[in-house]
């Protein structure tokens, strides 16, 4: 693909009767063909929904994406946004496939140091700020509001976790000058069990999800 390889392994097993939820660190730009290989080699007679957020209607990609069935959203109207995906995830009535990415973008380093410096401002917890400061060493962590607002409106979800991650480390142009481009694209896709009604607790729930799971892949 593009020159790229790209390596796939799975660990899931699809319930064809219920939607199913797609979460995962956000891919970068010459990820995303190893991502969409990987979702739908396993979506069969779904209708698959990324949610993406509003401004890529104006670029190919995005207004391609929406014409497909894509969810935009308005990321900077966070209250609104989240009753948009509910109101959405309220009205489905088959069995779609949600792409959705919890870190809300793309991570780069100048990102990770922002979003980390907020958060410790915002947890005290010393075990929490620990967390919070080996998932911003790699990537971005996970925000909770569009994922409780489609697993308390979806019926029964299930959700699968993709982790993916070029051999390069590549997370920008400058990484793109500098050690040039990626030669292999990896995917983990995963199935895993999201068990919390509560909002609060199921941000816990994800930073250690992405504590344990995300880190240690991208490492």
């Amino acid at each position: 693909m593009l020159g790229i390889r790209v390596e796939v392994a799975y660990s899931l097993s699809l319930d064809p009767k219920r939607p199913v939820v797609f979460l995962g660190n956000h891919p970068r730009l010459f990820e995303i063909p190893a991502y969409a290989k990987a979702v739908l080699a396993i979506i069969r007679r779904r209708n698959i929904v990324p949610i993406v957020k509003s401004e890529l209607q104006r670029t190919p990609f995005g207004l391609a994406a929406v014409f497909l069935g894509a969810l935009p959203i308005k990321r900077e109207k966070g209250v609104h946004a989240v009753a948009t995906i509910h109101r959405w995830a309220k009205k489905q009535t088959g069995f779609p496939a949600i792409v959705l990415y919890p870190d809300g973008t793309r991570a780069t380093r100048k990102k990770q140091q922002r979003v980390k410096e907020i958060l410790l401002e915002k947890y005290n917890d010393p075990k929490k700020q620990a967390i919070i400061s080996r998932i911003c060493s790699v990537t971005i962590p996970p925000k909770v509001a569009g994922l409780h607002a489609l697993l308390m409106g979806l019926e029964n979800p299930q959700c699968v976790l993709v982790r993916v991650k070029n051999n390069r480390g590549v997370t920008s142009l400058f990484d793109l000058w500098k050690n040039g481009p990626p030669t292999c694209v990896s995917v983990v896709v995963e199935g895993i069990q999201i068990t919390s009604e509560d909002s609060q607790v199921l941000q816990d729930e994800l930073f250690n999800l992405w504590d344990k799971k995300v880190v240690s892949f991208l490492r």
